[in-house]
């Protein structure tokens, strides 16, 4: 009897194991958001200097999440190297508008 309940506890957990198999993960890969300041924006921009990614702000899939101003970095690994974007968020956009030679600002 005991043998029945370890092999049908086994089995109970083997079939648990392999409910969920990867085909239901994602197979887009994630593009994580980094913040870094504005010296190693600086450092980045004039020295071509690969900033560290230390301050992980977000993750996502397909839409960039909205950012507060500054500098960021949007990392995500496509096999065999990672891709890294560097972004200013400014603090204010401006737009102009013109319409029949007259500008609005």
């Amino acid at each position: 009897m005991s043998r029945f309940v370890i092999l049908l506890f086994g089995l109970l957990i083997n079939l648990s194991l392999k409910a969920q198999e990867f085909s239901f993960a994602p197979k887009e890969n994630y593009t994580y958001v980094y913040s870094i300041d504005s010296s190693e924006a600086a450092q980045y921009f004039f020295k071509k200097k690969t900033p560290e990614f230390q301050t992980k702000i977000d993750s996502f899939i397909y839409q960039r999440p909205s950012l507060a101003p500054g500098y960021y970095v949007l990392a995500s690994y496509f096999e065999p190297h990672i891709k890294y974007e560097v972004i200013h968020v400014p603090f204010v956009f401006i737009q102009v508008k013109a319409f029949n030679d007259l500008v609005q600002i």
